[in-house]
């Protein structure tokens, strides 16, 4: 993969491989404030990372699936 995640995203990815959850309840997985995760959920959505789901949910796109795949927490 030619774009690099950071390690937040890669733990808001890994949240979202194992469920699909609202902002609010990844907010408060991962201990920060919704706008954080508001913004982070957009820059991978406007990557390819993720898609929208729903009103309020996501879910990772194939490719999101790749970048955990070949780079291991």
């Amino acid at each position: 993969m030619s774009d690099a995640i950071t390690a937040f995203e890669r733990r808001l990815l890994s949240e979202l491989a194992t469920e699909e959850r609202p902002p609010a309840a990844l907010a408060v997985a991962l201990d920060t404030d919704l706008g954080t995760i508001l913004e982070t959920t957009a820059a991978l959505q406007a990557r390819g990372l993720l898609e929208r789901q729903g009103f309020d949910t996501c879910r990772l796109t194939d490719r999101g699936r790749e970048h955990l795949a070949e780079r291991p927490a």
